[in-house]
């Protein structure tokens, strides 16, 4: 999803920011306009397996988001 192209830019933004604030994914948008969704974690005490199971679970939950997202594309 590109926020240049997209039909209502403003509100693709206004959607990503909206993202930000109640997920566990960081949105946002490249230096060419590209949408991302990115995540950090830090592991303190090692690389334990469970961290990793935690954010393999979550990411099919973007698949709903871009969802959202698209609409705003097309409009």
């Amino acid at each position: 999803i590109n926020v240049g192209r997209a039909g209502n830019g403003t509100g693709l933004m206004r959607k990503l920011l909206g993202f930000n604030d109640g997920g566990f994914f960081a949105w946002g948008a490249d230096d060419v306009d590209d949408v991302f969704a990115a995540f950090t974690f830090t592991l303190e005490s090692g690389f334990p397996t469970e961290a990793v199971d935690v954010v393999m679970r979550s990411i099919p939950l973007l698949d709903e988001k871009v969802g959202e997202l698209s609409d705003l594309v097309r409009q």
